[in-house]
């Protein structure tokens, strides 16, 4: 399907995330002078394991149309490498300039990448 369209300055969204199926998020976000970089944060929190990993492991996608659709992950910081040890991950858009188009369209993505199936993980993103 497609992905949910949001327009606002701070969303909070709540949902369940399944290895069966990814989570998709749309969002239109203004170019303002002198305005905070842009930032998406993945939450949830994650049965214990006896092992210390996670359980149900998230990973945090953004791509946005100004930069070409760049793939970034949560945490990553361009190295191209998705955290399989934190619950919380976050994309800063630093490279988010007051220039170009005014508004510039941002897809923000839930993956479950461990987890059995069937099963679903409920998380938040800002």
């Amino acid at each position: 399907g497609s992905p949910e369209e949001h327009d606002a300055r701070l969303v909070a969204l709540q949902s369940r995330a399944t290895a069966e199926r990814s989570q998709q998020y749309c969002f239109n976000v203004n170019r303002t002078v002198n305005a905070t970089p842009p930032q998406f944060v993945l939450a949830w929190t994650d049965p214990p394991s006896s092992s210390g990993a996670l359980v149900h492991n998230l990973d945090l996608v953004v791509v946005c149309s100004g930069s070409y659709w760049l793939q970034r992950l949560g945490n990553d910081h361009l190295q191209g490498v998705a955290d399989a040890i934190n619950t919380v991950e976050k994309v800063i858009l630093t490279d988010f300039q007051a220039s170009g188009a005014p508004v510039e369209t941002c897809i923000a993505s839930v993956v479950m990448r461990a987890g059995g199936p069937g099963s679903a993980q409920p998380f938040s993103l800002l």
